[in-house]
């Protein structure tokens, strides 16, 4: 009754259309029994809600508004699909919190002017429980009440604000909750915690493919602007039910060898997380420091020929990479190789032992540290850098981040050649792949040199190699 009245008040044209015939047919189809009021009868019909709502915008060339707001965009209380789908998200920065006071807010304003009939309407709404009403009723009270089933939206935007725009932990975060809504006991905050942590992360499948919307708060939870998980990068902090506590579940960056395949497909929050992870070996998480397990080492690939759907790696990010190796194509006899080798059997999966352990890494690392590098070859490593700084080639130079790579690749050159000593080529066979994607080249640079690689390879030829004593 409330979306007629409030329709006919605001002089909008209605059209109701049933769906009972198609979501009955629809179950028909699947073989669902339609007496079973199981998650399969309330999500097909969300489903055929939106469907038809989609092609009536198709057939009127009209938009789809969504109708779902940050609160439920939060908490994924929507189906897949169905009601978490629409043409724009004109509420997925409106809490569930604030669009009551919004609401309550229009309704004074409707008495104010004289309409008393829209400002009940509107009362009427905030006053009548959320539901997704999809269970029948047979004419009795709908009893399908979301905030009896995943708690109290004003518990679960507190929760939201605080860990989304300041990043309190969870512990921290029930002692907060507590000291602010007197009216809910200990053990009620704790559960409604449990349920926004567990399912603000799980349902981020939900948000990674939410509709665009407009940013109106402090929150958004759009992927393609404000928001996404990288906790499957660092790990996450939940509440679990037999310790009765918050303990850590460890993430993918806690291994001694990372893999990111084609990172320029995460989204820039998750290539972020592995910030710190990278140059510090360490993580952040909830206030705590955890050391990363020794060694450490991330390889990424990138594509750099498809860019679509694609996010550009931030300078301070492709500074952190010790070097850049580019695969190029095989030559023949290698191709006929890779041919060979994966005709009868997946190569990968033949792998019987390890190549070395960790203790073997650990300890080339310490006899690398031992080679020795002369103060005429320092001086030559910190000239070339420097060189970049003060370029017309060149808009950002190499920070110092490059003189130790470069430094370090060196040493480990001259230790793959069993030597115990740096020579100026090991520094210029080292050079390209250490130093080449740590620069940006100005446009009168790209016309000079065309790339990166082509530049460093000139500057080597115009630094003055020093001689061996």
């Amino acid at each position: 009754g409330n979306a007629l009245a409030l329709a006919e008040e605001l002089g909008c044209t209605v059209r109701t259309i049933d769906i009972k015939a198609a979501v009955t047919q629809h179950f028909s189809d699947i073989g669902h029994d339609s007496g079973n009021y199981d998650v399969v009868y309330e999500n097909a019909q969300a489903r055929e809600r939106t469907q038809i709502l989609m092609d009536v915008a198709n057939a009127e060339r009209g938009l789809v508004v969504g109708t779902g707001d940050l609160s439920e965009l939060a908490l994924g209380f929507a189906t897949y699909n169905g009601d978490h789908m629409s043409m724009y998200c004109v509420n997925g920065s409106v809490p569930k919190t604030l669009m009551r006071a919004i609401i309550n807010y229009a309704a004074e304003r409707a008495e104010a002017e004289g309409n008393s009939r829209l400002a009940t309407v509107l009362l009427d709404v905030i006053n009548t429980p959320v539901s997704p009403e999809l269970l029948p009723t047979d004419g009795a009270e709908n009893n399908q009440h979301t905030e009896k089933i995943v708690g109290p939206y004003e518990l679960h935007d507190f929760f939201l604000y605080h860990t989304v725009v300041s990043g309190v932990r969870p512990d921290r975060l029930l002692e907060l909750a507590v000291s602010v809504f007197p009216e809910y006991d200990h053990g009620e905050i704790r559960g409604y915690l449990d349920i926004f942590i567990r399912r603000f992360i799980s349902q981020q499948f939900k948000r990674s493919c939410m509709p665009d919307g407009p940013r109106v708060t402090k929150i958004s939870l759009s992927p393609r602007g404000a928001w996404s998980m990288p906790s499957d990068i660092s790990g996450f902090t939940m509440l679990d039910p037999q310790k009765n506590d918050f303990v850590y579940r460890e993430g993918a960056v806690m291994c001694n060898f990372l893999l990111a395949d084609e990172i320029n497909r995460a989204s820039p929050k998750v290539q972020s997380a592995l910030l710190e992870a990278m140059e510090e070996h360490q993580i952040s998480l909830d206030g705590v420091t955890r050391q990363l397990p020794k060694p450490f080492l991330v390889m990424a690939t990138q594509n750099p020929v498809e860019t679509y759907g694609t996010f550009h790696l931030p300078e301070a990010q492709m500074d952190r990479f010790f070097m850049k190796l580019s695969m190029g194509y095989p030559s023949e006899d290698e191709e006929i190789k890779i041919l060979e080798r994966t005709e009868m059997h997946n190569p990968i999966t033949n792998i019987e032992q390890p190549v070395m352990s960790l203790e073997d890494i650990e300890m080339l690392q310490n006899e690398v540290r031992k080679v020795r590098v002369t103060e005429q070859v320092k001086s030559y490593i910190v000239n070339m850098v420097s060189a970049t700084r003060n370029d017309r080639n060149i808009t950002l130079g190499i920070s110092p981040r490059g003189s130790i790579a470069l430094y370090k690749a060196s040493k480990a050159f001259a230790y793959i050649y069993e030597r115990d000593y740096v020579t100026p080529d090991d520094v210029k066979n080292s050079a390209v792949s250490v130093l080449s994607h740590r620069i940006i080249l100005s446009p009168q640079g790209k016309t000079t040199f065309g790339t990166n690689e082509e530049y460093v390879k000139n500057l080597l030829n115009s630094c003055q190699i020093p001689g061996i004593r």
